[in-house]
């Protein structure tokens, strides 16, 4: 098995967690804390920030750093989030 099957494999793995229920103890998550606050999330190193245990693990798996997740809003109320 070749490094970049390997990174994939690792990244499905951690994102079968989705969707997950929005509860404050999500909040390690940058797409459920753009949601749970109602506002955006940027980061510019993900993996500096301590807080975003879910989403600093698929950062290291896919490689990358910067994240930014924005919440949908429809009607006044939250219905996701696109990271």
């Amino acid at each position: 098995m070749d490094q970049r099957h390997r990174q994939l494999r690792k990244a499905t793995e951690i994102i079968l967690v989705f969707p997950m229920a929005l509860t404050q103890d999500n909040r390690r998550n940058v797409s459920a804390r753009a949601v749970i606050d109602r506002t955006v999330v940027h980061l510019s190193d993900i993996r500096q920030e301590p807080d975003f245990g879910v989403s600093r693990r698929l950062s290291e798996a896919l490689k990358f750093r910067a994240i930014l997740s924005v919440p949908m809003v429809r009607d006044g109320s939250v219905i996701g989030a696109i990271t």
